[in-house]
């Protein structure tokens, strides 16, 4: 039997409770910091390409409810994901008559609070004070990276790192996004249809 890894703390208390507290306007900014990873780009850069300022992407990655509706909906357009009003209907029937219409096609399926990696849910710099860049990989780590051995294991009261943001698929992930075609203000072509929906 194959064992996986075990990394210490799991977080599993607050990944849950995370999860638990995701609204739409987290998951918007969410998708964005998603959009972002894909194309290997910090905010200044994406912001450049969808020609936004970048303190209107820092708004819609961390504000999302404040914004209009229609800035959000243009915002969301090329990321893969949408906004989905989806109706409380009743249970399906399970013994359909077979001379009723048949119903319409089927609801978009909300995301779940599953899709979106731990580390986009837990993961903060040491302070608390922000998330680490969506564009960089960022894992959990129970053994310090190595410039913290060498400029901060030997202070007094400093704090080991518990996730570390690692910029070396950055590269990568540029490549692939420079050669996927393009539609818009340079960015990725995307069809309704394979849009995720983000919903209450």
């Amino acid at each position: 039997m194959r064992l996986l890894p075990l990394t210490y703390p799991t977080f599993a208390r607050e990944l849950l409770a995370a999860r638990a507290a995701l609204t739409v306007p987290n998951e918007v900014g969410l998708a964005l910091r998603a959009h972002r990873r894909t194309l290997g780009l910090g905010q200044r850069a994406y912001a450049r390409r969808r020609g936004w300022s970048a303190s209107h992407v820092a708004r819609l990655e961390t504000r999302a409810g404040d914004l209009r509706l229609t800035d959000v909906v243009a915002a969301l357009g090329p990321t893969g994901y949408c906004l989905a009003l989806c109706h409380r209907g009743a249970a399906p029937d399970p013994e359909p008559d077979p001379d009723t219409p048949a119903p319409p096609a089927a609801l978009p399926v909300p995301v779940s609070p599953t899709h979106w990696p731990r580390t986009e849910l837990l993961a903060l710099v040491r302070d608390g004070s922000r998330r680490f860049p969506a564009h960089h990989d960022t894992t959990q780590v129970t053994y310090p990276p190595n410039w913290w051995w060498q400029t901060e294991a030997t202070r007094i009261g400093t704090q080991r790192p518990t996730w570390y943001a690692d910029p070396s698929g950055l590269a990568a992930r540029r490549r692939t996004a420079s050669a996927e075609p393009s539609s818009g203000v340079g960015t990725p072509a995307t069809r309704d249809d394979d849009q995720h929906p983000l919903s209450a």
